[in-house]
């Protein structure tokens, strides 16, 4: 089967395409090169149209959208046309080719979490631009591409994942023995979802072909104290947890998510154990 994954060069998008590359013909479209694809286009999905597309790429079965331009800047316009045009790009390419499409959208789309377990059911109210065009993206697939899911995923980690994001940082210090300083209490609560179980989901996903829009992460969340600890535990570390005096403003949070539906429908099945990926994390740092 022939599968086109826009955002191939990515975190999540690379974790995909090595998942589904040993039985599918995988073909790459970024605007960097896809050099784990069989097949690699540079492309800005920013750009209206799919001629370029068209002309550079043989017809593809499914297309996996996981591009996107992340920044949570308020206002910022290349935000909204990479990721809506690209998804009104991505419904264009769909209808061309018949092809069943996957949307890899944010858990993130409901704004706050009002109600837990958080369902697909949450009513949505995206607090960022960012948040808007990845509702924007879930609502495009439903009016124009019939055949297409979304998965809403929570926080992807694993190697390879941005460096700045609290996990690796706190994997990067208790390495080190380097105290781990927590805003507020360290309350907030999230689920970490690896980015192989999401490219497990995905590969599901193309057998099952599920419609409409699923919950993807661990089903385990942690506080971030919690998580810090974990850390130490895992790496046998001697590092310190001590609190600033800035207060967290999502201390509250709690980022506990049902993918029951995911389990029902394509038999979802994650790791919750994070102790693989600290490690890892620790021999990339």
């Amino acid at each position: 089967m022939r599968i086109l994954v826009t955002g191939g060069s990515g975190f999540v998008g690379s974790s995909v395409i090595r998942r589904l590359s040993g039985s599918h013909t995988v073909v790459g479209l970024s605007r960097r090169p896809t050099p784990s694809a069989h097949e690699s286009i540079q492309h800005d999905l920013s750009v209206p149209g799919i001629a370029a597309i068209l002309a550079s790429v043989a017809p593809c079965e499914v297309v996996i959208h996981a591009a996107a331009r992340i920044d949570m800047t308020p206002f910022n316009a290349e935000v909204v046309a990479t990721n809506t045009v690209g998804a009104l790009n991505v419904a264009a390419l769909a209808a061309e080719w018949n092809a069943y499409v996957i949307y890899l959208s944010s858990i993130q789309v409901i704004g706050r979490p009002q109600e837990t377990p958080i369902t697909e059911d949450h009513p949505t109210h995206p607090l960022t631009t960012y948040h808007a065009t990845k509702l924007f993206g879930e609502h495009m697939m439903a009016a124009s591409v019939p055949e297409s899911c979304s998965l809403r995923l929570t926080a992807p980690v694993g190697t390879g994942m941005p460096s700045t994001r609290i996990l690796p940082t706190f994997v990067r210090r208790a390495a080190t023995g380097e105290g781990l300083k927590l805003a507020g209490g360290g309350g907030r609560r999230q689920d970490y979802v690896r980015a192989d179980d999401i490219a497990e989901a995905v590969a599901a996903c193309i057998e099952r072909r599920p419609r409409g829009v699923y919950n993807l992460g661990a089903g385990l969340s942690l506080s971030n104290l919690e998580l810090a600890r974990l850390c130490i535990e895992t790496l046998g570390s001697w590092s310190e947890i001590t609190f600033s005096d800035r207060p967290d403003p999502e201390e509250d949070a709690r980022w506990e998510v049902s993918i029951e539906k995911a389990r029902d429908a394509f038999g979802y099945s994650p790791h919750s154990d994070l102790r693989e990926v600290i490690r890892a994390l620790a021999e990339q740092a």
